[in-house]
Formats: structure tokens, C-alpha cells, sequence
């Protein structure tokens, strides 16, 4: 059996964060495994890893970036709410624009990572994504790209934050806002199955329906 065309992605906010992120990757050698650095400008990855420039996209994406920053009405960067739609911003963009991968890993902690490997993606097999290693610097997130709905996932994850509904949840933890992005996307899913006779105008209904059963 092959191995699985991994993506890593190593999110950063400044040069300093990057030089940081460039020493996590270098530090690992998994197979089949594609390493993106997210730098804020010019960048030297010495080869170890992809550079993405993720304020290539001005100003388009730094709009998104500056929406993030003022729902989370933050006076420090390391606020948890802006830092993982950030990132989460940063892996879409990726994705947008790389493909052909079976696993995604938004990797924020590199701690013993490689010696849990295999056993995280086994625990991946089945499911939608999977957080692991949580901390308060924040966790990893894995992301199963072989399951059909891996896009739509990311994309409501990304809109739970770039809306603002993320900084409403109390108290607030990473995990939770990505199981409504995932319960979202199945209740969606059940709609799909109804056929477009059977349902309006695609809207924020769904997600508002499930963040109302999870706040209950």
C-alpha cells in the first residue's frame, strides 16, 4: 500500500514565526510529505521547504486577514480566536492553489510529531479531521483530503471565523468551533440528498441551526 501524499503546512505571522517554522519542518523526513512555509514576505526556506507568501494576494486575502483581526478585537497577536482562523485562512489558501494531496496537516507543534505519525493517521481513517497535541501555543490539525467533503469542511471553517461566530462561542476552544464547521457540512450534506426541489437558497441557516444545538 502507498503511502499518503501528505501536505505540511507551517503557519506563520512574521519572519521570526517562519525562521521557527522552517526549524519545525526541517526536523522532519515523512514520507510522501510536501512541506509549505507561510511567510509574510521574502523568504530564504534554504531549500528545506515551499515558501507561500500569504500577503501575495493583496488586497484581496489582507482584507480577510484585517475582518479576522477586528472581530477578534484583539491588542495581542497570540489571541487563540484570531490566531486559528489565521492559520486556518493561511491552509486554504494553499490548498486553493496545491493539489493532489490525501492529508493535510496544519502543524503548529512539531514536539515528538514524526514518532506519532502513524498512529494519528490511523486515527484519521473515517473521519473528517483531527486535532491532536493541544497546547497553549495550539494544536495540530489534520484534515482526511480523501474525504469528499474535506473542502467544503475547510471552507465553513475558514466562514465560521472570517464572520465573526467563532469569537461568540464561551468559552471559546478550537476543537468545538471545528466540529461545527463538520456537523455543519453533514447537515448540509442531508439537504443535498433532498434534491433542489426540496431546498431554498443555500444560506447560514445550517450553521446558525447547529451552533444553537451546541450552545444548548
Amino acid at each position: 500500500m502507498s503511502e499518503p501524499r501528505v501536505l505540511l503546512c507551517a503557519p506563520a505571522l512574521t519572519a521570526d514565526e517562519s525562521a521557527s517554522g522552517l526549524e519545525m519542518l526541517r526536523a522532519l523526513s515523512l514520507p510522501s510529505a510536501t512541506k509549505v512555509l507561510v511567510t509574510t514576505g521574502k523568504f530564504d526556506t534554504e531549500k528545506e521547504a515551499q515558501a507561500f507568501n500569504i500577503e501575495a494576494g493583496y488586497p484581496g486575502e489582507t482584507a480577510h486577514l484585517q475582518t479576522l483581526s477586528r472581530w477578534a478585537e484583539v491588542t495581542e497577536w497570540p489571541d487563540a480566536r484570531f490566531r486559528d482562523g489565521y492559520d486556518l485562512f493561511c491552509l486554504q489558501r494553499i490548498l486553493s492553489q496545491r493539489e493532489g494531496f490525501d492529508i493535510a496537516v496544519l502543524l503548529r507543534d512539531g514536539f515528538d510529531f514524526e514518532s506519532r505519525w502513524s498512529n494519528l493517521s490511523d486515527d484519521l481513517n473515517g473521519r473528517m479531521f483531527l486535532t491532536r497535541e493541544m497546547s497553549e501555543g495550539g494544536g495540530n490539525l489534520l484534515i482526511n483530503l480523501a474525504d469528499s467533503r474535506a473542502n467544503r469542511f475547510l471552507n465553513r471553517a475558514v466562514h465560521f471565523y472570517l464572520t465573526g461566530r467563532a469569537y461568540a462561542l464561551e468559552p471559546y476552544d478550537f476543537d468545538g468551533a471545528l466540529t461545527i464547521a463538520a456537523e455543519t457540512v453533514e447537515l448540509e450534506a442531508g439537504f443535498d440528498d433532498l434534491g433542489p426541489d426540496m431546498v431554498g437558497p443555500a444560506d447560514d441557516s445550517a450553521l446558525a441551526d447547529v451552533e444553537q444545538a451546541v450552545s444548548e
